[in-house]
């Protein structure tokens, strides 16, 4: 190798020395985070016993999603072992329906299936592993997170000694050590050491070419020591800037956590400002109606005071006359009428005093009597409303009679108001199940009213005309309420979405149609959960321009395959961490992710995730969800 070839590779070795990369400080962008999170979860292993059968048989360890960390924890089922026991490591899309796991991983993307994971395990010595802090107060056993540039993990030894692990003191040690990594940087003598030349296999060098290295070297060498204080001092600075960044960002999500309280209380104020503000406008409102009457009576008191005073003004001039002529006359019988007219005066006045007394006490009683009668009137509506819901849910069939006609199945409805325009409808001809969610339009008392109209125009098309085909169905129930509508003077466009159902007990066949509605399907094929979302037509029932006949869908059920059917209240609620809609795309992943649970399960999860999402946000809709297994 030439001896000028040999100077570039050292200069380039040592120039490229300050350039070597640099570690991260967030979880999960380091080089070597996920690979520190495996060799922890083993320690963890060693030094942990499970209870009863989950001592036994595989050792199976479930990843949520796509977490990097599957790579590390799949070399375990080749080398390691737990107890002689076979290790089986497994991605997962779902939370329910797994193998026995006796470890469950969630990586931080998908925090929001926290607490369905933990929900699910809460009795089961489940092993839960979080990427997010603070996870162990819900129920979690170990938590892994970054502090000061170091990566650390949590234990929640309280949740662990209620399921029954038995663990040693070493993993309590573990959890508040800090991890320290490995470096990236080389040290120059490794990068030189990779160029090692064989100079004894070259020929001679000169003297002038040995002095002309020896001052190369000189002056890399120089060059070499002032890049790594350069190195050094931009390190510091960089190291500087990534610590006041990291406490930046700690502080905007801080103020953002105040924001969105101060943002939730706000709107809470402002919907009591405004609630409070109608009853102020109505009260108001008759307070003005009341003070036209105190008006009315105070101008005729003044007329009456002004009366007064012009009587009072003669009297005192009479009184005068009377004074001059008594000082004249000087006779007792003179004396007795002046007194007398005095005393007359007095009762006049006296009078008119008593009298102006008595229409403002009658005014007063008459505003009590009013504001009285508006409460009365304000019960007896809601009185009525109350009773009108047990009329309304008269209409809905018992959950005696959904168990008798679909045994695997369940109905979760939460009107908004006390009444509501939804409801759900069942109804059996020969061997066909006929079943639907209907959202008419409107909410309270208006919806409900529509609602009646739809719910009896649904039965006489069943029991009256005979209809068993589900476009059947939608095409005279359409016809109907259109035809009630019509016997009103007004222009009513009142109608409703629905999704409709006929189900064949014998031979598991389902037909579907829908106005403005759809449905969803869940089913299980070679082992993966598969969603088929399938719309109905888009117009309602009620008046339609150019109105179509429905379309006829027809569906071949499997045994364990789910229809759910639902109204838009659930996807269309505003909620979550920034106060957006669910959405039906979230509201499809929460189905398949309960499908596998049983039926009466499925309804209570989705009370738990509908609750949850709310938060303190008001209900925007009715909501009304159907499920059916076959």
């Amino acid at each position: 190798m030439p001896f000028g070839f040999r100077i570039i590779l050292v200069s380039i070795a040592i120039l490229a020395y300050p350039f070597i990369g640099q570690a991260n400080e967030d979880i999960g962008q380091g080089p070597n985070d996920y690979k520190y999170i495996t060799l922890d979860t083993w320690k963890i292993i060693e030094n942990v016993e499970w209870p009863g059968s989950y001592s036994k048989g595989d050792f199976n360890i479930y990843i949520l999603g796509n977490s990097p960390t599957f790579k590390y924890f799949k070399t375990w089922e080749k080398n390691r072992n737990v107890n002689g026991r076979k290790i089986r490591v497994n991605k997962t899309d779902v939370i329910a329906g797994n193998d026995q796991p006796h470890v469950f991983y969630i990586p931080a993307y998908l925090d929001e299936y926290s607490a369905l994971v933990i929900w699910q395990f809460r009795n089961k010595p489940v092993l839960i592993l979080t990427e997010n802090k603070g996870m162990i107060k819900s129920g979690a056993h170990v938590d892994f997170f970054r502090a000061h540039g170091e990566l650390n993990f949590e234990l929640g030894t309280g949740n662990m000694d209620r399921l029954g692990f038995v663990y040693t003191d070493k993993i309590i040690e573990a959890s508040s050590r800090e991890v320290k990594k490995e470096s990236n940087i080389k040290q120059p003598s490794i990068a030189l050491s990779s160029l090692n030349i064989d100079l004894e296999t070259e020929k001679p060098i000169s003297q002038e070419e040995e002095d002309e290295y020896n001052d190369f070297m000189g002056d890399l060498s120089r060059l070499a020591t002032s890049s790594k204080k350069k190195v050094k001092v931009e390190t510091e600075d960089l190291q500087a800037l990534l610590e006041q960044q990291r406490e930046q960002q700690e502080e905007m999500e801080e103020n953002q956590k105040k924001m969105d309280a101060q943002r939730r209380s706000i709107n809470a104020l402002v919907r009591e400002r405004e609630k409070k503000h109608s009853e102020l406008e109505e009260q108001n409102r008759i307070l003005d109606e009341k003070h036209k009457e105190v008006e009315k009576l105070q101008k005729q008191e003044r007329k009456i005071n002004a009366d007064l005073a012009r009587k009072e003004k003669i009297l005192l001039g009479k009184e005068l006359t009377i004074r001059e002529q008594y000082g004249e006359l000087k006779s007792h019988k003179y004396i007795i009428y002046v007194m007398a007219v005095f005393l007359t005066i007095a009762i006049i006045l006296g009078y008119f005093i008593y009298r102006n007394y008595k229409a403002k006490v009658a005014a007063n009683r008459i505003i009590e009597e009013q504001k009285a009668i508006v409460e009365e009137k304000n019960q007896k509506i809601t009185d009525s409303i109350t009773y009108a819901k047990r009329l309304q849910s008269a209409i809905l069939p018992s959950d005696k009679i959904v168990q008798s006609y679909l045994d695997q199945s369940f109905i979760f409805y939460q009107p908004k108001d006390i009444v509501a325009g939804d409801f759900y409808w069942m109804d059996q001809s020969k061997d066909r199940i006929i079943f639907a969610a209907a959202d008419c339009t409107g909410h309270g008392v208006p919806g409900a009213f529509v609602s009646i109209v739809c719910h009896n125009a649904l039965n006489r098309s069943v029991r009256e005309f005979g209809m068993t085909k589900a476009s059947d169905i939608l095409d005279k129930t359409r016809e109907l309420v259109v035809e009630q509508f019509q016997e009103s003077d007004d222009d009513v466009k009142d109608g409703m979405d629905i999704s409709l159902c006929c189900y064949d007990i014998k031979s598991k066949k389902l037909d579907f149609a829908a106005a403005n509605n759809r449905l969803f399907l869940v089913r299980k094929d070679n082992g993966r959960m598969v969603m088929e979302d399938i719309k109905g037509d888009k117009q309602p029932i009620g008046q339609f321009d150019h109105p179509t006949p429905f379309e006829n869908h027809e569906i071949q059920l499997r045994k364990g395959d789910t229809v759910y059917l639902s109204t838009d209240g659930f996807p269309d609620q505003f909620g979550g961490p920034k106060g957006k809609k669910y959405m039906y795309k979230r509201f499809k992943e929460l189905l398949v992710g309960l499908f596998e649970n049983p039926m009466d399960q499925q309804k209570e999860l989705l009370r738990m995730a509908f609750e949850s999402w709310r938060g303190e946000e008001e209900q925007l809709d009715d909501v009304c969800v159907l499920g059916m297994r076959a």
